[in-house]
C-alpha cells in the first residue's frame, strides 16, 4: 500500500521515518514538515500510518507499509521514495516496540521482537537508505536510542540492551561515514508519553521512582529535528538533566549499579 502525494525530484530537504504511524514517528513527520521538508512515511500499520499521511497533506510525498525486520521490504520502500523525492536529507530510525516487566515473565518470541525491531531494524533500515543518503549532501542519520541505554534497566532488560546496541552502531558508524559525508547520532529520551507505555500490563516500579513519564512525543521530536541540523558534530542527545547526569556515573560501575538497583525498585 502507498499512498503517494507528490512525485518527482524537487528542491525540497526530505526525511524518511521508520514507525511514522503514531507517537514519536508522527510527531516528528508533523515537525519537519512544519519546516518546510518532505516526509516519506514507513510503517507496518496501515491504519495509523493512513491518519498521519492525511494530517501532513502535500508535505507527505510517500507512505507505505513496510516492516523493518524485512531487509527486502525496506529496500522497496527506499528506492520508491529515492525515486519520488530524488533525494533523501535525513533518515530517522524511531520504529520500536518495547516489552516491559521482570524478564522470566517475558516470553522469548516477544524478546525476540524487540531484537528484531528495535536493533535489526535500524541496520536494516541504514542498508536500504544508504545509497540515497551517500548521494545526498551533508545527509543524516538519526537513530533512536534511550535513557535505557546508560546503564541496563531491570524491567526492561531485552529492550535496554537493544537500544546499548543501537548507541554502539551510531558511535562506529559516526566514524565510518564521515566519509560519505553522513552524519549519524542517536536520541536517547526517557519515559515518553504514548501508546508503547501505555499498552503495558506490568507497570514497573522504577517509573514512578524515576519521575514517571517526562517528555511528551512532540517535545522528542523537537529533539530530533535539532539533532538533523545541529552542526557541532555531536553524537548522542541525552534530553532530561537527571539522565544526563547518570552519564558520568555508568564510567563507576559500582554507584550506577546501585543507583539503579535503588531507583527500578530492585
Amino acid at each position: 500500500m502507498t499512498n503517494i502525494a507528490g512525485t518527482g525530484p524537487s528542491g525540497f530537504p526530505v526525511v524518511a521515518i521508520t514507525g511514522a504511524g503514531r507517537g514519536i514517528g508522527a510527531a516528528t513527520a508533523q515537525r519537519f514538515a512544519r519546516e518546510g521538508w518532505r516526509v516519506a512515511l514507513i510503517d507496518r500499520d496501515p491504519a495509523t500510518l493512513d491518519e498521519t499521511a492525511k494530517g501532513l497533506g502535500t508535505a507527505c510525498i510517500w507512505s507505505g507499509v513496510a516492516d523493518v525486520t524485512e531487509l527486502a521490504s525496506l529496500a522497496a520502500a527506499a528506492e520508491t521514495i529515492g525515486r519520488v523525492a530524488g533525494r533523501v536529507d535525513a533518515l530517522v530510525n524511531n520504529a520500536g516496540i518495547l516489552r516491559v516487566g521482570p524478564f522470566e515473565t517475558i516470553s522469548p518470541e516477544d524478546s525476540e521482537a524487540q531484537i528484531r525491531v528495535n536493533f535489526l531494524g535500524v541496520v536494516n533500515a541504514i542498508y536500504a537508505f544508504f545509497e540515497h543518503l551517500k548521494k545526498t549532501p551533508g545527509a543524516r542519520i538519526v537513530n533512536l536510542a534511550s535513557a535505557s541505554s546508560i546503564y541496563g534497566t531491570p524491567d526492561f532488560a531485552v529492550y535496554s540492551a537493544t537500544k546499548f546496541a543501537v548507541r554502539g552502531l551510531t558511535e562506529a558508524l559516526e566514524i565510518e561515514f564521515r566519509r560519505h559525508d553522513i552524519r549519524v547520532c542517536d536520541i536517547s529520551p526517557p519515559y515518553v508519553a504514548g501508546q508503547m507505555l501505555a499498552s503495558q500490563t506490568y507497570h514497573a516500579p522504577g517509573i514512578d521512582r524515576m519521575g514517571g513519564i517526562k517528555m511528551s512525543p512532540e517535545q522528542v521530536a523537537d529533539w530530533i529535528w535539532l539533532a538533523a541540523r545541529d552542526k557541532s558534530g555531536r553524537v548522542h542527545y541525552t534530553l532530561q538533566t537527571d539522565q544526563r547526569l547518570l552519564r558520568p556515573l555508568s564510567a563507576m560501575p559500582w554507584l550506577s549499579r546501585a543507583f539503579i538497583a535503588r531507583m527500578m525498585g530492585y
